[in-house]
Parts: structure tokens; C-alpha cells; sequence
């Protein structure tokens, strides 16, 4: 499945999904406002304008660094849960 959502992130809020974790990956675009995303212990400034591409196994955190609303498009690609046929040969 995929997951296209529109996010927002109040001034100076933190946003952790460690729970969420599974092996798709995650992509974005920030509209507006500065953020910082910490993949696993690395910190990255973004500023709109920037993209972001993760997979989501990655321990992640978004902070807004700002004193405004920051929003930003995000994509979730999640892997499909295919049934596995058992099959025998003669």
C-alpha cells in the first residue's frame, strides 16, 4: 500500500514514530517552516524546499525548529503482504 498525507507540526514540537517501523520506505517534501530530522544519530536541516527518502526501518525524529506551523507532504510505501502457496511437485 501506499500513503499519500499532508503533515503539520506545531512550533518547537517533536515527532517520533519508533513504533512504526516496517520495510517500506518513506519520502517528502517540506512545504513550509525548518525541521530537523534525526535518522538513527544523525541530524539533518531541512528547509522548504528540501526532500527527504528513508527507509522505514530507520529509527526517526522530526523537530520543528521554527516559530511557525511546519508542513510537509510525506509518502509511505509500505510492502504488500503477498499469501505464499505451498506447492509440491510429482
Amino acid at each position: 500500500p501506499t500513503y499519500l498525507v499532508v503533515h503539520t507540526l506545531q512550533p518547537k514540537a517533536v515527532q517520533s514514530r519508533d513504533f512504526l517501523r516496517h520495510r517500506g520506505v518513506v519520502a517528502g517534501c517540506l512545504i513550509a517552516g525548518r525541521i530537523e530530522l534525526t535518522l538513527d544519530d544523525t541530524i539533518h536541516l531541512l528547509s522548504a524546499g528540501d526532500g527527504f527518502y528513508f527507509s522505514h526501518l530507520r529509527s526517526f525524529r522530526i523537530t520543528n525548529l521554527d516559530e511557525q506551523i511546519a508542513t510537509w507532504v510525506g509518502l509511505s510505501l509500505m510492502p504488500a503482504i503477498e499469501s505464499v502457496k505451498s506447492s509440491s511437485t510429482v
